[in-house]
């Protein structure tokens, strides 16, 4: 699950059950806008080559002028190359906004995730003891800030968000830490993972709260 896709989450907490769900959801209107305008760009870019190609099989000379300005092919190779690799940001961004849609649960000390999206069919299990804890990450976005509220693994792919929100959440990530029982995590923690592990980057203390 891509957090950057989650648009909003709804939480449900059963205090006489200590269960509580999180639903996500995608932006669905703003996955249809990125893909509808990426994929009229990424067509607008190449109908040229495809009626330089056509042209090619039918006239010789076309292909004859290639050849001896070797130079302006390659510049129009690498324009078509380079325009569909910037093209594909979006397009991945539409895709993952169709396949956000998510529910969490947690109760009896096991996190359980169901994916509900177009393309984001899938589940899995964890314990919660195998969460690290929770972080305020504050994410850069086209609108501005955005404040993410998050429960990190050490895996990457098994993150939660847990709140997310455009103004500094009430509930800060010292609620969502008492509410599961675990420790709060620096910002940095989601970045610095990747380059060594994930223990090494918590405080001892922390851990053993976590533990």
């Amino acid at each position: 699950m891509r957090i950057a896709a989650v648009a909003s989450v709804d939480m449900i907490v059963d205090t006489n059950r200590a269960s509580a769900e999180f639903t996500m959801r995608s932006n669905k209107l703003q996955a249809v806008v990125l893909l509808t305008l990426a994929l009229g760009a990424i067509a607008a870019l190449v109908a040229p080559v495809l009626i330089i190609a056509i042209d090619a099989v039918r006239n010789p000379q076309v292909i004859h002028t290639l050849v001896e300005h070797p130079g302006s092919t390659v510049l129009l190779v690498l324009g078509v190359v380079v325009g569909l690799a910037l093209l594909s940001f979006p397009l991945r961004a539409g895709f993952a906004r169709l396949g956000g849609d998510a529910m969490v649960k947690m109760a009896d000390g096991m996190v359980t995730f169901e994916g509900r999206g177009l393309l984001n069919r899938g589940s899995w299990k964890a314990p919660l003891a195998q969460f690290c804890g929770v972080t305020h990450h504050i994410r850069a976005t086209l609108s501005g800030a955005r404040h993410e509220i998050v429960l990190v693994h050490s895996d990457p792919g098994k993150d939660i968000l847990l709140h997310v929100a455009t103004r500094h959440p009430k509930d800060d990530a010292a609620y969502y830490a008492d509410l599961l029982g675990l420790g709060q995590l620096q910002p940095r923690t989601l970045y610095t993972r990747r380059r060594s592990p994930i223990s090494a980057t918590i405080p001892v203390e922390i851990q053993a709260r976590a533990a």
